[in-house]
């Protein structure tokens, strides 16, 4: 059965957000029903006028949610939150995780026919070794320090999702790279404001892999068309140093960046002391200091089992997404 095809019904919960919106007007173009689901009340303007829109449904609220996805075939978790601020672990514990062991059991409760749980590559944790990306099957120590609340509330998401499965719902684990590409003004666009402004001077030595949210659209719209249960999926566009991705980005708003290289001794005294004076600072002013440990490693993923099984590949190489989102950035005035 295909989920995704002509007159499917689909539920997005979290369909007002980044990827959301992406999705909503990649399978309206297929063809199917979205309905989108959202604690935002107001229509996004992004969303497809063919889409219907259900505004104001916190997934803590069991009554909403499944009123809310109720006739639909198919759903698709989008529902999180992105912080390494410790002062953040609680809402992240209650989004990540709890939010998904919630629209988990509504999909059963209702009798939905495919639940796609979209969760992160940050749930699989990491080598650091960038001659060997890590794939869906890798184990992380996660006793290790370097696990941080983040990583650990997507993990436990991934694990909440299981409620699905263990009702019989057909369900798929979507993890995506860190997204980028037009539609986001808050993760990564902080990021584009930064080295429009000269501010991006140091990196850390590591690197992280990355995709175009589009690409990530696309490679849910597959998972809903697959008949596979119960397996992960990376969707990885390339993996790239933080030098290289801040030249990119340099390049696409027109600012030259050639930042130095943190050296690699310096990151335990950096944290430390930045950690002192993590409950005094705000996102705004300063790198919380968990996101900047890991920015010392090599967080590399490979897309193989996706490219295998789903036939999925990546539409666009960093420096496309990345000139296409400065566009979008100028023209909502943000850049």
């Amino acid at each position: 059965m295909d989920w995704r095809g002509r007159g499917t019904r689909v539920a997005v919960v979290g369909g007002a957000g980044f990827l959301g919106l992406h999705l909503a007007r990649h399978l309206t173009y297929g063809r199917a029903r979205v309905r989108a689901v959202d604690i935002r009340t107001d229509r996004p303007a992004g969303l497809p006028a063919a889409a219907e829109y259900v505004g104001g449904c916190d997934v803590s609220d069991a009554g909403k949610l499944r009123a809310a996805i109720r006739g639909c075939s198919a759903v698709v978790n989008l529902v999180g939150v992105i912080s390494y601020w410790r002062r953040d672990r609680e809402r992240l514990w209650a989004v990540n995780c709890e939010g998904a062991a919630a629209v988990a059991r509504a999909c059963a409760d209702e009798g939905v026919e495919r639940f796609v749980h979209v969760s992160s590559s940050a749930a699989l944790g990491f080598r650091n070794d960038p001659g060997d990306p890590i794939d869906e099957d890798f184990r992380f120590d996660w006793k290790s320090p370097l696990a941080k609340h983040y990583m650990v509330s997507k993990r436990a998401g991934d694990e909440a999702a299981a409620l699905a499965i263990d009702r019989g719902v057909s369900t798929a684990i979507a993890h995506p790279a860190a997204m980028y590409g037009p539609g986001d003004t808050t993760n990564t666009a902080r990021l584009f404001t930064a080295v429009h402004r000269g501010r991006v001077r140091v990196v850390p030595p590591g690197g992280n892999a990355v995709v175009d949210v589009r690409d990530v659209a696309l490679g849910i719209s597959l998972l809903l068309a697959s008949e596979r249960r119960t397996e992960r999926y990376l969707f990885v566009g390339q993996n790239l140093t933080f030098r290289e991705i801040v030249e990119e980005v340099g390049r696409a708003v027109g600012r030259p960046a050639r930042p130095a290289r943190l050296p690699r001794w310096s990151r335990q005294p950096l944290c430390a002391s930045l950690r002192i004076l993590e409950p005094m600072w705000s996102p705004e002013k300063m790198v919380a200091p968990d996101d900047l440990e890991l920015g010392f490693m090599h967080r590399y993923a490979s897309s193989r089992r996706a490219e295998g099984a789903l036939g999925w590949k990546p539409s666009f190489t960093f420096g496309e997404t990345v000139a296409d989102q400065a566009r979008d950035l100028r023209e909502r005035g943000l850049l």
